[in-house]
């Protein structure tokens, strides 16, 4: 599933940002990433914004942001950033993609333990089957919780 890398910033040296501006894409390109957004000054529709710059890039998948982030180009020019800047930097996970229109969306049951611990118990149904298979199920009365969402 995609994953989108937000970065909320304020420049506090715009010659030590720009250094990173010159590399990051050389380094970018080599792993699957998509530059979504980028802007100066974003205008608020609603509350305060008290960013000079904001990001919005997307991975296919946490992984692949992950191995940007951490590879050993990208950290060697990060450090420009992080001396030119004070960034916001989150990993979002994407929302799966909607069902077409003709074909209902398919749920999965999942059950949790009294550990914390959550498994996969089935997969496929409507979202009525699913629901009505985890009430079947907890009806049991284990000491297990049951629940059900979305592929």
């Amino acid at each position: 599933m995609a994953v989108y890398v937000l970065n909320n910033m304020t420049i506090h040296d715009r010659a030590e940002y720009d250094v990173y501006l010159r590399a990051f894409l050389g380094v970018f390109r080599k792993f699957d990433g998509e530059i979504l957004a980028a802007q100066d000054a974003p205008e608020p529709v609603e509350g305060a914004w008290p960013y000079d710059r904001t990001i919005l890039l997307r991975f296919p998948s946490r992984e692949a942001a992950q191995r940007w982030y951490e590879s050993p180009e990208y950290r060697e020019i990060a450090g420009h950033r992080l001396r030119g800047t004070k960034s916001n930097v989150v990993i979002l996970d994407g929302l799966p993609a909607p069902a077409p229109p003709d074909r209902p969306a398919r749920w999965l049951v999942w059950r949790q333990d009294e550990h914390g611990n959550r498994f996969e118990v089935s997969r496929g149904h409507t979202e009525e089957e699913a629901r009505r298979r985890a009430a079947e199920l907890e009806s049991r009365g284990h000491k297990q919780w049951y629940g059900v969402e979305p592929e």
